[in-house]
């Protein structure tokens, strides 16, 4: 009868223990960026990002509140929410996969891996967008300063 009960006991503490490393708490200004280590699928070549549940970092993210993800299936690392000020624009121009070719003023071609954030405020951006023409004249004209 000892025996069971001791067993139960350390069943019971294991349970509590992998309940409590489960639970996130997301503050108000943070995401929960879920990295997934265990899974039968790995992801494919050349993708950062598990769309359909395979082992890596996942594309949904844990917004702010208490949450569950099974440990030790899956990791959270906390980071801040990036928000954009009232009254400014924000691009955010994201490369995945496979890096992009780029070519300098001397002729030579490389390869880049590619993020950018542009903060241009909201009573500026007509003036920006109408002296470049697009938002993808503003990213070149940031790229080549």
């Amino acid at each position: 009868m000892l025996f069971i009960l001791v067993v139960s006991l350390i069943v019971i503490s294991l349970a509590a223990a992998i309940v409590a490393k489960s639970l996130r708490v997301i503050g108000p200004a943070e995401i929960g960026l879920v990295n997934k280590r265990l899974a039968r699928r790995s992801l494919p070549d050349g993708n950062p990002v598990a769309m359909q549940g395979e082992a890596g970092y996942q594309a949904g993210l844990l917004m702010p509140g208490l949450r569950f993800k099974l440990w030790p299936v899956y990791t959270v690392a906390k980071h801040p929410w990036v928000q954009v000020p009232a009254g400014e624009l924000g691009v955010v121009i994201a490369q995945v996969g496979d890096p992009i070719e780029g070519k300098s003023r001397e002729g030579f071609v490389f390869s880049i891996d590619l993020q950018v954030q542009i903060h241009v405020s909201d009573t500026k951006a007509p003036k920006v967008i109408s002296m470049v023409g697009t938002m993808q004249n503003l990213v070149n004209e940031v790229l080549q300063s």
